[in-house]
């Protein structure tokens, strides 16, 4: 039966495979004969936004076409006339562009005859740092929303510089967009997206034996380990980059690097690793001034004397460190060390003023979207919460969305953090028992 089926069966997926050919070379040669009667202007735009690999925002047209006589915006309505793009509106209001994908394939032949593609992918590389730099900045401060629109919406974009740069050997420059995205793609979940670039930034700087660049990305490859808990390659790839800095006699970077390893240190139980880290970055910034880095070891050194026992040195340090963010104008950083206060607060029976900091925390990280930060603070709350007598099915509900959202932001507890969470649950098992727990818990996972 098989046997005789077979032919059939071919005879149709031959014919298929024909129809299907005939529908894609005349589609083709619709789509080519449009661009062929457009105007000069126009077929110039259609050629560069070939380099878009998926969506782009009218300000990425206007960095990648460059000036136009005709405003780029009345040149975009022409192409939806005749359908070659299509938009649609993003979350924030703004209009999302794309090319179909057979029209990107021709369009991009027809780039690369001109000899406009390296022109057209240059200026694409400098829009993207452009606006990579205006996140770094923005990101610490109260103009959040669109930022985080705008590099939401030029994911596909970003991806593509960063290989670029790295396929030229641009080592440096790729290390420095990676920098200036890192909060944002922590804050948004895509540690592991981001882990990979590093990854590949480490090894192409290593090739060119680039010790600045290499640093640096080994600083980064650091920082984001340990957002995933992986505390003995985050405390390894940053002992590099301190080795590193020190051979450059870069004080700036080594005294970001020892913070940052004074964080993973305590993270990892070892608080007399941490404390010797920490001195010396702050020793460092405070000899050059640094008041962003000097702002951050204090905060990990409060962290590292309240897992030592000692709430009162930790509160005088992230005291301070609150004083300078706010300062600074940081809010995320202000609000992480504020959850770090409550948590200090709340050891030190001060159940009031722990509520005060949590609530003060969680408002800013609700609203500047910080997915990394919220759970931790979250699970403060949950403590208060069971720490204060009677059925608190609630303190359940927020550990349930805690876990929800490290799962979503890919980032993970320490050993500590983890055991305080324990200790939260089973205080609310043993007066709520664990059936209602678990039901509670799952519903925070759901909301």
């Amino acid at each position: 039966r098989l046997k005789s089926e077979a032919p059939f069966a071919y005879e149709h997926l031959g014919v298929a495979s024909a129809d299907t050919l005939s529908q894609h070379c005349s589609m083709r040669a619709a789509i080519e004969a449009s661009y062929l009667r457009l105007g000069p202007q126009e077929q110039a735009v259609v050629r560069r936004l070939a380099v878009f690999p998926g969506g782009f925002g009218l300000q990425a047209v206007e960095a990648v076409v460059g000036p136009t006589s005709v405003p780029v915006h009345r040149l975009l309505e022409t192409l939806l006339d005749v359908s070659l793009l299509t938009t649609r509106e993003t979350c924030d209001g703004e209009p999302q562009f794309r090319l179909l994908c057979t029209v990107r394939a021709i369009a991009y032949e027809q780039l690369r005859r001109s000899g406009e593609l390296a022109d057209c992918q240059r200026r694409q590389a400098d829009y993207v740092r452009a606006i990579a730099e205006r996140a770094s900045a923005a990101l610490s401060g109260a103009r959040q929303r669109p930022c985080l629109a705008t590099l939401a919406g030029e994911r596909e974009t970003i991806a593509q510089v960063v290989r670029w740069l790295l396929r030229d050997g641009d080592g440096p420059a790729a290390v420095t967009l990676l920098g200036q995205l890192l909060r944002y793609w922590v804050m948004q979940g895509q540690v592991a997206e981001a882990r990979r670039w590093v990854a590949e930034a480490v090894a192409a700087c290593e090739a060119t034996d680039d010790l600045p660049a290499t640093a640096a990305a080994q600083r980064l490859s650091g920082i984001l380990a340990a957002a995933q808990g992986e505390l003995d390659l985050a405390a390894a790839a940053l002992r590099r980059s301190v080795g590193l800095h020190r051979v450059l006699r870069d004080d700036a970077g080594l005294a970001d690097s020892l913070a940052h390893l004074g964080l993973v240190a305590t993270r990892a139980g070892d608080t007399g690793a941490a404390r010797v880290a920490l001195q010396e970055a702050l020793l460092l910034a405070n000899r050059r001034g640094d008041r962003p880095t000097r702002a951050l070891a204090l905060m990990h050194t409060a962290a590292a004397l309240a897992t030592d026992g000692d709430p009162i040195g930790a509160t005088a340090r992230a005291s301070e460190a609150a004083r300078l963010f706010s300062e600074m104008g940081d809010r995320r950083e202000l609000a992480r060390t504020r959850s770090l206060l409550a948590r200090v607060a709340a050891e030190r029976s001060e159940p009031d003023r722990a509520a005060d900091l949590a609530r003060s925390a969680l408002r800013v990280q609700w609203e500047i979207g910080d997915r990394a930060e919220l759970p931790a603070t979250l699970e403060v709350v949950a403590d208060l919460l069971s720490s204060a007598g009677g059925a608190q099915p609630q303190a359940a509900v927020l550990l349930g969305a805690a876990a929800a959202l490290r799962d979503l932001a890919e980032v993970h507890p320490a050993p500590a953090e983890r055991a305080a969470t324990e200790r939260t649950s089973s205080r609310l098992r043993g007066r709520l028992g664990a059936t209602a727990v678990a039901e509670a818990t799952a519903q925070g996972r759901r909301a």
